[in-house]
Parts: structure tokens; sequence; C-alpha cells
């Protein structure tokens, strides 16, 4: 059995607040716009419960930074503009 520091961090369950829902729609908008554009599901492109770690992880960090399972060609895909997008620069 692993210890608890060995573990990944715990997400909050925490309601999103109004304006993080705002930002999270814009990312999904983003999400579906470049998925048919590369003739994907955008659930394979990003999954929502990715685009919830994304904003759970960056949520008030000055260098946002993309979750494990948006890496990869996720990162190339989308990856650099969800991280625009989250820091306002989108």
């Amino acid at each position: 059995e692993r210890q608890e520091a060995e573990l990944p961090p715990r997400i909050s369950g925490k309601p999103f607040s109004p304006a993080v829902r705002q930002l999270k729609s814009r990312l999904r908008d983003k999400v579906r716009a470049r998925a048919a554009e590369l003739n994907v599901p955008p659930e394979i492109l990003a999954p929502r419960r990715s685009l919830d770690a994304l904003l759970r992880l960056n949520l008030g960090k000055a260098d946002p930074r993309l979750p494990r399972e948006l890496e990869g060609w996720r990162r190339q895909a989308i990856g650099e503009d969800l991280l625009r997008e989250v820091a306002g620069q989108g």
C-alpha cells in the first residue's frame, strides 16, 4: 500500500466560481473547434475531466502548466492553446 506522500495530490471537488465556469466554457469551445479541424471527437482531444484538472491545477498560479493527461500529442494539438487561455492571453 502506498503512503499518502507517494500519491498524487487530491483534487478538490468544490464547484467552480461563475468566472471559472465561463473560462471552462471558452476552453470547451476551443476544444470543440480544434477537434472539428482534426476530425476527432472533442472528448478524445481533451476530456472534460482533463479540462477540470487543468483549471484546478492552475487557478491562482502565475505559471500555468498542463495536467499529465494533456501532455504528448494533446499538448501540440490543443494544450498550448488551452494554457494561453488559462493564462488570460487566449
